[in-house]
């Protein structure tokens, strides 16, 4: 599936989550964010026919390093996949990358609930999941997702692991 991959100037790991499971391919896009997104990326985001964009950053990350558009028309969904940094957080989030997944997985389900049930809505396809790097939050939504669509472990894993490149 080494061919998922789309070269998006200024998108890192810009893949289609399709083909996997009975979730088609053209449908359903992975990457990291659009903060350094080119205004060629942009023709290309374009001619996939993107409609919604999910981005699963905290505000930190929004206001520090903010989605381009260069005249993009998609509708962009802010659903933090890790909690808020609050001091009334008995349990911030783990830095160790073993213990961050279990979290996340504790944590994201607020997010996940907001994705599917968006994706589930009339003219929201085509789609891209983002967090920063493409990998970890996005990562667990699109496993998710690929879950529900009957994907296998084995295809899931897989699929997750390419981000590592």
């Amino acid at each position: 599936m080494t061919d998922a991959f789309i070269d998006i100037p200024g998108v890192r790991n810009f893949r289609d989550a399709g083909g996997i499971g009975a979730l088609r391919r053209g449908v359903l896009y992975r990457s990291g964010s659009f903060h350094t997104l080119t205004e060629e990326g942009a023709r290309r985001l374009k001619a996939l026919g993107l409609r919604t964009v999910f981005d699963l950053r905290s505000a930190f990350e929004l206001q520090t390093w903010p989605d381009q558009r260069h005249g993009l028309d998609h509708e962009s969904l802010n659903l933090p996949t890790l909690p808020a940094d609050r001091k009334d957080v008995d349990r911030p989030w783990p830095e160790d990358q073993a213990a961050l997944y279990p979290f996340m997985a504790e944590t994201a389900g607020p997010s996940l609930a907001a994705v599917v049930r968006r994706l589930a809505a009339p003219d929201s396809l085509a789609a891209v999941v983002h967090c920063a790097v493409g990998k970890d939050r996005t990562g667990l939504t699109i496993a998710v997702l690929q879950s529900l669509l009957g994907a296998s472990e084995a295809e899931i894993t897989t699929d997750f692991l390419r981000s590592n490149v």
